[in-house]
């Protein structure tokens, strides 16, 4: 599935801007994406562009903005990368990559005027929303080369539950504004509803709890 030079805002405070889900061949360029409201205070779309359990996901030289949690949101994405965008006005971390995604490279991307953070691989996650056999770590082998992050309250960027993560070449300016410029630490998994499905992972040898709202440190 293709989409170039699409221009879509909006205000819908229920979800996200645009999502995808269980997709396959993703190719997003040139796309402008913008939620409309005061990101700080709730307002506008949770999410500009979340994806999740999908497979070779592209985002190239696009403008995303305006989610009052992220611009950009992968869980359980495996091969693809994200490069040449910009990404900012976003309450939380501007972009993560969770929930078991793999195998990704995020370059040559600005990413600005963000909450809690400018980028992290992973975070922490529903268990029933990851696909094995990524079910142990929050992140694997995700390269964050070559980046401009700046004007964050929290870190610039860093990881959560991630394995073999490689952040390099990045420039950071004005970040941890209140915190510190690089988070490196464990991610969270709980299991948020869906206890038969997160049984199921949990007897193949996933990382996580059947215990709503108990969240475990991966």
């Amino acid at each position: 599935f293709y989409l170039q030079g699409i221009r879509i805002e909006g205000e819908y405070a229920g979800g996200d801007l645009v999502h995808f889900e269980n997709s396959d061949h993703l190719w997003l360029s040139k796309l402008t994406l913008t939620g409309v409201g005061d990101v700080r205070d709730y307002g506008g779309p949770q999410e500009v562009l979340k994806v999740n359990q999908s497979t070779q996901v592209y985002v190239e030289d696009s403008d995303l903005s305006g989610g009052w949690d992220q611009a950009l949101d992968f869980v359980a994405v495996r091969y693809g990368h994200v490069s040449g965008n910009r990404f900012h006005r976003a309450g939380d971390w501007c972009v993560y990559v969770k929930g078991g995604s793999a195998y990704l490279r995020i370059e040559d991307n600005e990413i600005y005027d963000c909450g809690n953070g400018g980028f992290t691989a992973g975070q922490g996650t529903g268990l029933e929303f990851m696909q094995e056999p990524w079910v142990h770590y929050e992140a694997y082998d995700v390269q964050f080369v070559n980046n401009l992050v700046h004007d964050t309250d929290g870190a610039g960027f860093g990881t959560n539950g991630g394995y073999n993560i490689l952040l390099a070449w990045n420039t950071l300016v004005r970040v941890g504004r209140l915190s510190h410029a690089i988070e490196v630490g464990f991610g969270e998994r709980s299991c948020d509803g869906n206890l038969v499905r997160c049984q199921e992972l949990l007897n193949l040898g996933a990382w996580g709890t059947i215990n709503p709202g108990v969240p475990e440190l991966i």
